[in-house]
């Protein structure tokens, strides 16, 4: 069982394996790395805890106020291969990978913070996701609230002329917005 912080310097390739049990967090070094020299690795058992299952001792009392997170690993990879008995908090890592027969629960949002990466399932991978008792501000992030349109990602469908669709609009704005 390792119980507290762990703090990973990047360049860094950690592995967990064979009945892990983590109670408390992981966060990394943010880096500009190369993604392969900075990964986590899951694989076997992995059961958790939350920072506020730590004992009552003086060396945890800051750190159980930091609710709600599990891993934050900008800059990192992460792979899971296992059984996940419970992750409890936030994962976070720039790419994000289930792999083989990767099942379990999480009581966080799952993350993927990287740009240039996609979350992958691969093979047999059921995560259930239940949100239920898990707080709105996990620690370490900051909810940043934002829409983007990425109009290349969808297909607009207009039945009948754009007075029928959009009437609140003057002829101008619609001939204007339906044009861009």
């Amino acid at each position: 069982v390792i119980q507290g912080v762990i703090y990973v310097e990047a360049p860094n390739v950690v592995t967990f394996t064979a009945r892990a049990t983590i109670v408390g967090l992981i966060v990394t070094e943010d880096n500009d790395l190369p993604i392969e020299t900075c990964q986590l690795k899951f694989r076997g058992s992995l059961t958790t805890g939350g920072v506020e299952d730590l004992p009552d001792k003086k060396e945890f009392k800051a750190v159980k106020e930091h609710t709600g997170t599990f891993l934050l690993a900008p800059g990192f990879g992460l792979t899971v291969a296992g059984n996940v008995g419970m992750i409890n908090g936030l994962v976070a890592a720039d790419q994000v990978t289930f792999r083989g027969t990767a099942e379990g629960k999480m009581s966080g949002p799952i993350v993927s913070l990287g740009e240039d990466y996609t979350m992958l399932m691969e093979g047999n991978v059921e995560i259930l996701v239940d949100r239920s008792e898990s707080g709105s501000d996990p620690a370490g992030v900051e909810k940043v609230w934002g829409l983007s349109l990425v109009p290349d990602s969808y297909t607009e469908l207009i039945a009948g002329s754009t007075r029928d669709v959009y009437p609140w609009l003057s002829d101008e704005e619609r001939t204007r917005w339906y044009e861009n």
